[in-house]
């Protein structure tokens, strides 16, 4: 009798991907707020800093979708 692999399950999976994105975004969540806490500290102003903090997202969102046209296989009809 042959012996059976055990895959993982999609929802398995699925669940692990969710658990990750939400370990990487707490962990940013606390580099941010020091960041925040040291530029209130520093005089900045709360609208500045939510603002900044904006522009950086929007610009990180732009180099990896950029990034990942770049290196997306291309798509030739014959």
């Amino acid at each position: 009798m042959e012996e059976e692999l055990h895959m993982p399950g999609k929802g398995w999976l699925i669940g692990f991907a969710d658990q990750s994105k939400r370990q990487c975004r707490e962990q940013l969540r606390q580099n941010i707020a020091m960041a925040v806490e040291e530029l209130l500290d520093d005089g900045w102003e709360p609208d500045c800093i939510a603002e900044a903090l904006s522009e950086l997202a929007d610009d990180y969102m732009d180099s990896v979708i950029g990034n990942t046209a770049m290196h997306a296989p291309s798509r030739r009809t014959h």
